[in-house]
């Protein structure tokens, strides 16, 4: 790790942390046998305060530079964007896949509760489906160039919370799902694969369809009842089978 002075003079570590070192504070990696580590500084966590302000004001400003030019923006051409340099944007995120995680744990973040609120918006769970649907698809057609960026390289897609996100989603789906049967009656784990199979279904869909020319792209709205229709279809044929779920797997085992 190297270090970099900051605007205020203070050492900035490559990982765009403050280097406490460089400031000439001790950083203790544990205090050791009869030992005490020393309390904070206030200067120290101050100037946390400030940075991560800071951050998540950058964060938003490129979120608007990437929206009006492109995924395949550089952090060169970002940096000029914002009237800064490419050593001070360096000194906020580590490399261009750490800013891409970040804007997309900023976007995920929004989109989180957009789906929740999905979700809950009607208590007739095909309705829940299609709403959830259509605000992915809404969420996606609105910031194609962000949604583009933050999903490339394939690295940056894999880091942050983009795991974590999809699982929760998947928790949405799963309690939507859940609403269609007496409780007990399909066990959680079973409902949990269905529900993953649902969100990959429209993840995949909505990355196909985000790509596509625009003269030979469907709808959003057409989209939507398209997908909507599939996981309905596909999840009411498994209810409405005169065998119970249970029952066709015992079934199938037994072959």
């Amino acid at each position: 790790m190297y270090s970099i002075t900051g605007h205020d003079g203070r050492s900035v570590n490559s990982n765009g942390g403050v280097d406490v070192l460089g400031a000439g504070v001790v950083a203790l990696e544990g205090a050791g046998p009869g030992e005490v580590a020393p309390a904070p500084d206030g200067r120290t966590t101050r100037w946390d305060g400030h940075r991560s302000q800071r951050r998540l004001e950058m964060v938003r400003q490129i979120r608007r530079v990437v929206h009006e030019h492109g995924p395949d923006i550089s952090m060169e051409e970002i940096a000029t964007r914002l009237g800064t340099s490419k050593s001070i944007l360096y000194r906020y995120f580590r490399d261009k896949t750490a800013l891409q995680v970040a804007l997309g744990e900023y976007i995920l973040g929004r989109a989180r509760s957009r789906l929740a609120e999905a979700s809950a918006s009607s208590r007739d769970p095909r309705r829940a489906v299609e709403a959830m649907v259509a605000t992915y698809l809404e969420i996606v057609d609105q910031s194609r160039n962000v949604f583009l960026f933050v999903n490339r390289p394939a690295q940056a897609a894999a880091e942050g919370n983009l795991r974590v996100f999809v699982g929760q989603v998947e928790d949405l789906v799963a309690a939507t799902l859940a609403r269609l049967f007496p409780e007990g009656v399909i066990p959680a784990a079973r409902l949990r694969i269905w529900a993953a199979a649902t969100v990959g279904l429209v993840r995949g869909a909505a990355e196909e369809w985000i790509t596509t020319p625009a003269p030979d792209r469907p709808t959003r709205e057409l989209l939507g009842a398209d997908l909507a229709t599939m996981v309905w279809d596909g999840t009411h044929a498994l209810i409405s089978t005169d065998r119970s779920p249970a029952d066709a797997q015992d079934e199938t085992q037994d072959r």
